[in-house]
């Protein structure tokens, strides 16, 4: 059995363990999805776009979705012990098999992890420093949007990152901005909110889906577009954005000092991440 290490709790198919078998799938071959949720006072917030992602993902994969009714029972379980601001991890994995064949028959294996999550107000009032990396993401529009499992390009990109830099922008092998290595990415352009296509790689990020959603009942004007790396140093603004972090200005690209500007403080509020 492979040991579950630095959660503070977790419940694997619905009965508390700190083990999960050797012949899982997801340890073998990345077979499966994961989603990080960020709890608050026992809630896990954004949980229908969590559900919607998963459920797509499943539905890519060729993976059985869990019924709704059992996560959110779980996950409810899960939360009941969490500190004040805290993670939950769920990882849905293809169960046990050998080989790179689908088992017939085999039973999607739910895996909820629960770890303390440190905020970092600092970072949401003044902003981090960003680099480019060299790492150049794959092409793989099957697997474009949703969460799977397979996260070796961005631990090598994220290797890439170091102090005063707080994280890493990615682009494809045709030289267009995707996403950081663990955030999506946003930039304001004469008032307009920008954030890269994602049809041919990348995560769509829950916190994503938010903004732009917020952005539009606020009146902001959106685009899904294609961004270079010209278009990216020219924003008038950049912003990062996941589920556990919310929304983080950008100080500085590079060597670049960016601005902190009125419309990341706009969304930061209408969001509930005011500094």
């Amino acid at each position: 059995m492979a040991t579950l290490l630095n959660a503070s709790w977790a419940l694997v198919d619905g009965e508390a363990a700190d083990t999960v078998p050797l012949g899982d799938r997801g340890l073998h071959f990345g077979d499966g999805l994961f989603e990080s949720i960020r709890v608050e006072r026992g809630q896990a917030l954004l949980w229908h776009l969590h559900a919607a992602r998963l459920a797509r993902g499943c539905e890519v994969l060729g993976m059985e979705f869990p019924a709704d009714r059992l996560l959110e029972r779980e996950l409810a379980e899960v939360c009941q012990g969490a500190p004040e601001v805290a993670m939950v991890k769920l990882l849905l994995t293809r169960g046990d098999g050998r080989g790179y064949a689908v088992p017939a028959g085999g039973r999607v294996r739910r895996i909820w992890l629960l770890y303390p999550l440190r905020d970092d107000p600092e970072a949401r009032a003044e902003g981090v420093a960003v680099r480019e990396c060299r790492l150049r993401l794959s092409l793989q529009p099957r697997l474009a949007g949703i969460k799977h499992l397979n996260r070796i390009e961005q631990i090598l990109a994220r290797g890439e990152v170091e102090p005063p830099f707080r994280e890493g922008l990615c682009f494809d092998q045709r030289e267009r901005l995707v996403e950081a290595t663990s955030a999506n990415v946003f930039l304001v352009r004469d008032e307009m909110l920008v954030t890269p296509r994602l049809d041919a790689c990348g995560i769509a990020g829950v916190m994503r889906a938010r903004v732009m959603n917020v952005a539009r009942e606020l009146g902001m004007p959106v685009s899904e577009t294609e961004v270079d790396h010209a278009a990216l140093a020219s924003a008038d603004e950049l912003l990062l954005t996941n589920s556990l972090i919310g929304i983080w200005p950008v100080r500085q690209l590079g060597t670049q000092a960016r601005v902190v500007g009125p419309v990341c403080r706009r969304l930061q509020a209408a969001c509930g991440f005011a500094p």
